[in-house]
């Protein structure tokens, strides 16, 4: 026992209780069998939430009407405000922009149209597609401008071939009137002949006053015009069965094209009578009062 007790090392047991637990109460901060009552933190109508600066009341101590019961720090509500007016500012600065964009959308669906760079990805991705290879991509304009090209064209060439016939008709009625004036006018062409006027003048004189009439008639014309932009015709197209709508539309081109136009028709109408006027005999011309 003697040498038992000097070469044998004590060992040291430390005894402790040991009990079971839930996983719950592993994982738990704080376990309590009753309830905890926070006095840090505050809600008041579930729109701002802060720490209490100081609290007035106690639970289940009596309250008055008015009465201010604690008070919340607001730093965070203030810097959620100041984020909220940074974040309007942005948006106020960015909608022009928004507004030119949205303008240009608006425009482009109402004309059926896209951006080039989009058609030109679609149509990309559509001849890539094998299944595909016998159908051609096309803007829907183009497409219905190719479908309705052959009404186009005969609608085109029936309004020119009227154009020509009522111009011709237009001209000859010019000189008509103007035949009538000189024939209305010999004595005053023979006073202006007889008081020194040359052919010449005689001539520029009848030939004004043409093209003045055709310029007044073309003004009258014109504005004729500009009160049908506001009706619309339609008609069938027969090579897709369906309907072609369209107006008139008159540009400032075609104003002075009209013009010009007028102009002309006088010059043509009025030239022969006008050199009749200007040959005319001064002598019968004073006789034929």
């Amino acid at each position: 026992m003697l040498w038992v007790n000097i070469f044998t090392k004590k060992i040291e047991v430390n005894l402790v209780t040991a009990s079971k637990i839930t996983q719950a109460e592993t994982s738990a901060v704080l376990t309590s069998s009753g309830y905890v009552v926070a006095q840090r933190k505050a809600s008041v109508a579930s729109k701002a939430t802060g720490r209490l600066i100081y609290l007035r009341v106690v639970e289940g101590g009596p309250v008055k009407k008015n009465q201010i019961i604690a008070r919340i720090e607001d730093e965070d509500v203030k810097a959620l405000l100041q984020l909220a007016k940074a974040n309007l500012s942005l948006k106020k600065a960015e909608l022009p922009d928004t507004k030119n964009k949205y303008e240009r959308q608006k425009i482009l669906y109402e004309k059926n149209l896209g951006t080039k760079s989009n058609f030109e990805s679609f149509k990309k991705a559509f001849d890539s597609e094998k299944r595909l290879k016998q159908f051609e991509p096309k803007i829907e304009q183009k497409f219905f401008e190719e479908q309705s090209e052959l009404m186009a064209n005969f609608i085109r060439i029936l309004g020119i071939f009227i154009t020509v016939i009522f111009s011709l008709g237009a001209t000859i009625g010019a000189m008509i009137t103007m035949y009538a004036t000189v024939a209305n006018r010999t004595i005053e062409i023979g006073t202006l002949r007889s008081l020194g006027f040359s052919r010449r003048s005689i001539l520029a004189v009848f030939l004004f006053e043409s093209i003045l009439i055709s310029l007044a008639w073309g003004i009258i014309g014109v504005a004729f015009a500009l009160g049908l932009q506001f009706f619309s015709i339609s008609t069938l197209n027969f090579a897709s069965f369906s309907e072609i709508s369209f107006s008139f539309a008159l540009s400032s081109d075609i104003i002075i094209g009209s013009l010009i136009f007028a102009c002309s028709m006088g010059i043509f109408g009025g030239f022969l009578p006008s050199v009749r006027a200007a040959r005319m005999n001064i002598i019968n011309a004073l006789r034929a009062g």
